[in-house]
């Protein structure tokens, strides 16, 4: 579950899903990985580095049983401390020849961020021997050890330049090309961390948890250090439970955590904690709310059409329409951008493709072009403002890890992945009728995926 749509990105690996999601690329589905039966523990673990539907199906099994999860995201969960001697002889074993020895270095790097101990310049400073240099590069620049091909940076040579006029801010560079080099532990989160991201994820499981023992976890993880992400969610967890001690128990709020279900971790776990809590009325509700992504060609140029108007009360209906049941579904990408040509209604045509809030693009008038690569790719390009990618097909639309493609898709997927945890026959009625939807539409793969293994259990 994760911020603009990079990331959660987002959101260690131990079993054999690392393979398939250290580089951050398409679905992992749970068939090649969980042939039938209940989630693992370290299935559930390993989810959180996924992408949607994994990481709320791990969030749900992590939640299920804290008696058996809390012992275990305990021993997982080490406050992010380590001393800048330790990190100076892990970065010595980073060049080693023996694979075995910089393979283990190279992990334990990733979770304790040399960065923690030692700034940025002086490890750039310090490390000058190959392979030792390009590694550690890697390692900065967030590159999982199981997605790299051959060794990081072979036969080239990375150095460190200082931004000018940005005070704190680095480049990397080699062979003409130069790419970020984040430097302050603040901002090191996202696809650049993504174990700090599977640790965030857990650490939002244990304050839904909240028994004594997930409380003393997060104390523990509350001790790294301060800027780290995971120190800073654990803290703010720690608040949060003791302003809610003192506070008389909420009734429960359906509508808010749906409207909260597509968010960020920090507002989308907690909801679909809650959610799964109360099954029966999460059920009722969802049966109103959950619609087949299925629509005709006719309708998606009437509700364009519509788009161009100026009264609020014609537009918006079907800008918040088109939202969830996208154009691309019925006409082809290029079909409808030729169709729509009235400026309003373009400029909100493009707001509901890139899932952007009505606004957004006004003003910015512009034209689709393809690129010329194979297969072809869609920007709506502006003279004056730039350029904006365009995702032309059905299929690859929310293949990443939290939110950015399509918001209403995301929420979908998570409420499929609770209707399934849940099982009732009412459960499973919602999912066959979102199984439905567009084939190639990932909220109808999801429930299709769902019903198969509510079928397994």
């Amino acid at each position: 579950m994760r911020g603009t749509k990079t990331q959660r990105g987002r959101w260690g690996v131990s079993c054999c899903l690392a393979v398939a999601i250290a580089g951050g690329g398409g679905r992992v589905w749970a068939e090649e990985r969980v042939p039938g039966g209940k989630m693992t523990l370290d299935e559930a673990w390993a989810g959180l580095m996924g992408v949607e539907p994994e990481v709320a199906r791990g969030v749900l099994r992590l939640a299920e049983d804290p008696a058996e999860s809390v012992p275990f995201l305990g021993a997982r969960l080490q406050p992010l401390t380590i001393e800048a001697s330790e990190v100076r002889a892990l970065i010595k074993d980073l060049g080693s020849e023996d694979d075995g020895t910089w393979h283990a270095a190279y992990e334990k790097l990733t979770y304790f961020d040399p960065r923690l101990a030692i700034d940025l310049p002086t490890l750039m400073d310090e490390v000058t021997d190959q392979p030792a240099r390009n590694r550690l590069v890697a390692l900065l620049s967030g590159q999982e050890l199981s997605g790299m091909k051959g060794e990081p940076y072979e036969g080239q040579e990375v150095v460190l330049r200082t931004l000018k006029g940005d005070e704190g801010g680095y480049n990397f560079y080699s062979n003409r090309m130069s790419w970020w080099a984040e430097s302050k532990v603040s901002r090191l989160k996202g696809s650049q961390k993504r174990r700090w991201m599977q640790a965030g994820d857990a650490i939002l499981i244990l304050e839904q948890v909240g028994t004594p023992e997930a409380v003393g976890v997060l104390q523990e993880m509350a001790t790294g250090h301060p800027e780290a992400e995971p120190t800073k969610l654990a803290k703010e967890a720690l608040e949060r439970m003791a302003a809610a001690a003192t506070q008389p128990s909420a009734a429960v709020e359906m509508e808010k955590w749906w409207g909260d279900l597509w968010k960020a971790p920090p507002v989308a776990i907690p909801a679909l904690l809650k959610m799964s809590r109360v099954p029966e009325k999460s059920v009722a509700f969802l049966k109103g709310e959950m619609h087949p992504l299925t629509i005709s060609a006719d309708d998606v140029r009437a509700l364009t059409k519509d788009l161009g108007s100026e009264d609020e009360a014609v537009w918006k209906p079907a800008f918040e329409k088109l939202s969830y049941y996208d154009p691309r579904l019925a006409v082809p990408l290029s079909q409808i951008f030729l169709e729509t040509y009235e400026p309003l209604a373009r400029e909100r045509l493009v707001e509901v493709l890139m899932d952007v809030p009505e606004g957004t693009m006004k003003g910015k008038p512009g034209e689709l072009r393809q690129t010329e690569t194979s297969p072809p790719y869609y920007n709506y390009s502006s003279r004056e403002f730039g350029s904006w990618g365009v995702e032309p097909s059905v299929a690859v639309l929310n293949t990443r890890r939290w939110g950015g493609d399509k918001h209403l898709w995301t929420r979908a997927e998570r409420a499929e992945v609770l209707l399934g945890w849940i099982g009732t026959p009412e459960a499973v009625g919602i999912l066959k009728e979102m199984a439905g939807g567009h084939a190639e539409a990932m909220p109808t793969k999801v429930a299709v995926e769902e019903l198969k293994r509510v079928g397994s259990r």
